[in-house]
């Protein structure tokens, strides 16, 4: 069986039709995800919070978040956040459903 029949036999590909690596992409870098995908999510929030709330939240490069343990991910980098004039952050918390089997995220970036 070729490595195509294999990815085509994947739980989360029969039921979503969703390559597990095209997912890993949309959770890991894409702030707004797709709609197309949003229906492979099993949680997905966009928030604003203040930069001083969120850095007093992240611990060991995670958030605890509505009772799910998020992977920080920053798209602007952590000391352009600090140094920004903003007082808030834009998050993305995204969770895909079980049939994946990944981390549960948020991405983070200016708000401006």
């Amino acid at each position: 069986m070729n490595s195509l029949n294999t990815i085509r036999t994947f739980p989360s590909f029969k039921k979503y039709g969703i390559y597990p690596s095209e997912m890993i992409l949309s959770l890991q870098t894409q702030f707004h995800i797709p709609p197309e995908r949003q229906h492979a999510l099993s949680y997905y929030q966009l928030l604003y919070w203040s930069k001083e709330y969120f850095f007093s939240r992240v611990e060991n490069g995670y958030i605890l978040h509505n009772d799910r343990k998020f992977n920080v991910i920053y798209l602007d980098s952590r000391s352009r956040l600090l140094l920004s004039q903003n007082t808030q952050v834009k998050l993305s918390f995204r969770a895909a459903t079980p049939e994946f089997n990944f981390e549960s995220y948020v991405l983070v970036k200016d708000g401006a």
